[in-house]
């Protein structure tokens, strides 16, 4: 619909008038013109380090007697004898700016031990006692410590330590107490550890490297999360009781690759090269052992205490046995022991056990030695050395693989019993120099298959065992044909 001319006028007049109402003055303010922004020091206020506004004392070059944030202006030489920057006050931020604190030959700590939480970030402390020495409650913030006589960094309970490097200290590289977080830091060439954080703390995305004595050291109910800790002098990693380990690297350390101690969980973790006889990793009571690999070690990979619980683990190329269990009532599911120069699985000084679905393969050993009441259940035992499984008293072998095995003795079993009270069911022995070799009176044995061994069954006298020597059919095409086996008992054990 077209507007009448007048209608149109108004409606101009109209918004002309509303926006005139909405403006703001067009006239300035009397006096000269000048900023409305606030400056850096009225946002932040922040204090200078020098000898006008923190001035020291005999023991001490710069002292802070007053919480705020303080800064240095340029790079920061020690004195003989005294601490770099002492702070009596807590709630004090000390922003290093970039610049160095370095120490003299016998200067004291970097900071003197203040009373109570402070932040210091951005900056690089060099050859003091104690680079950064800190209470409960405070955090050091991309801080590189360096050529200090003792400890890199040292903080209280509760405290944080994040995006730090500590290089060349005496003491231990970075030190935490209870309930910290370590996060996104790097260790090298301490002369003792590279990081010993107290309970219930977590250390995550740190790397451990060359220190001479163990990479990571972790108290109580630590988590340790993505780390990596490589050629130290000692262990690689050690957490005490009902720590978690995570996605963790441990590569070449002297001592044990991953020491757990009891009630443990260790998830997705690789131990590597460990070069001592130490074990690549060794998981104390009732730990849980996840998605991990043990490999290249000089001992053995694995070493497991009582009551653990293992899945989908790999041990390989170790110069002992793959995995060792030390103690009874442990259960390893879809585990493999693979090329070690021991045996695969080796259980032979307690009493139950429970493996399913594991792989033994091509270790110069036996795949699977083990001794009493332990059950070994649809796992596969290939070409190893001696024995496929070699079983004490009172075991359940049932539903498994032994193909190949006796590579390295000429007179290995596919299975093969030293002792009595043996349930031996549904297993499938191949190219053996023996299928299964009985050496001891009652055992039970059923619906077991030997074929192409050198010899497919040897038993002494006294088990309850029948085996048949299973009919061949002749050639036939079509829906119908074929012989039985020989027999329709359900416990015959078959020969073909």
């Amino acid at each position: 619909m077209k507007l009448p001319k007048t209608s149109s006028i108004v409606s101009i007049a109209v918004l002309s008038i509303c926006g005139l109402s909405l403006a703001g003055p067009l006239t300035p303010p009397a006096g000269p013109v000048t900023s409305t922004f606030k400056t850096l020091s009225e946002v932040e206020p922040r204090i200078a380090i020098n000898s006008t506004n923190t001035p020291g004392d005999a023991n001490n070059t710069f002292i802070i007697s007053q919480s705020g944030s303080y800064y240095l202006t340029g790079n920061m030489t020690g004195e003989a004898l005294k601490n770099g920057i002492r702070v009596n006050a807590s709630n004090v931020t000390v922003d290093l700016n970039g610049y160095q604190m370095s120490g003299a030959a016998t200067s004291l700590d970097g900071f003197a031990l203040p009373p109570g939480p402070i932040t210091v970030r951005n900056g690089i402390v060099r050859n003091w006692t104690t680079g950064v020495g800190l209470r409960s409650g405070s955090k050091v913030i991309d801080v590189t410590v360096t050529g200090n006589r003792s400890l890199g960094i040292s903080v209280g309970n509760l405290s944080e330590v994040r995006g730090c490097t500590a290089t060349g200290n005496t003491g231990i590289g970075i030190s935490a107490s209870n309930q910290c977080i370590v996060s996104g830091c790097i260790v090298e060439t301490s002369t003792s550890s590279g990081y010993s954080i107290g309970a219930d703390s977590i250390l995550e995305r740190c790397v451990a490297r060359s220190n001479g004595g163990p990479g990571i050291s972790a108290s109580f109910r630590c988590q340790v999360n993505a780390c990596t800790s490589s050629l130290n002098g000692s262990t690689g990693i050690s957490a005490a009781q009902g720590s978690s380990i995570t996605d963790c690297t441990m590569i070449g350390n002297t001592g044990t690759g991953l020491n757990a101690g009891s009630s443990c969980v260790l998830t997705g973790c690789t131990v590597q090269q460990t070069t001592s006889a130490n074990p690549g990793i060794n998981a104390g009571e009732y730990s849980i052992l996840n998605r991990c690999v043990s490999t290249g070690h000089s001992g053995t990979g694995v070493v497991l205490a009582q009551g653990c619980k293992m899945t989908d683990c790999v041990s390989s190329n170790n110069g002992s046995e793959g995995f060792q269990l030390t103690g009874p009532g442990s259960s390893l599911t879809g585990c493999s022991a693979l090329l070690n120069s021991g045996s695969g699985f080796t259980f032979t000084t307690g009493q139950g056990a429970t493996f399913n679905t594991c792989t033994a393969r091509g270790n110069l050993g036996d795949g699977f030695n083990i001794a009493f009441y332990v059950s070994i259940i649809d796992c596969n035992a290939n070409s190893n050395g001696f024995d496929g499984i070699r079983s004490g008293q009172g075991c359940i072998i049932r539903g498994n693989t032994c193909n190949g095995n006796g590579t390295d003795a000429a007179t290995g079993a596919g299975i093969h019993c030293t002792g009595s009270d043996c349930r031996v069911e549904g297993n499938q022995c191949n190219q053996n120099d023996r299928g299964i070799d009985i050496d001891a009176a009652g055992n039970f044995f059923t619906r077991n298959a030997c074929a192409g061994n050198g010899v497919n069954y040897d038993a002494v006298a006294g088990n309850v065992i029948m085996v048949i020597n299973a009919t061949t059919a002749p050639a036939f095409a079509g829906s119908a044909g074929g012989a039985a086996p020989g027999s329709t008992d359900p416990n015959a054990n078959f020969s073909y």
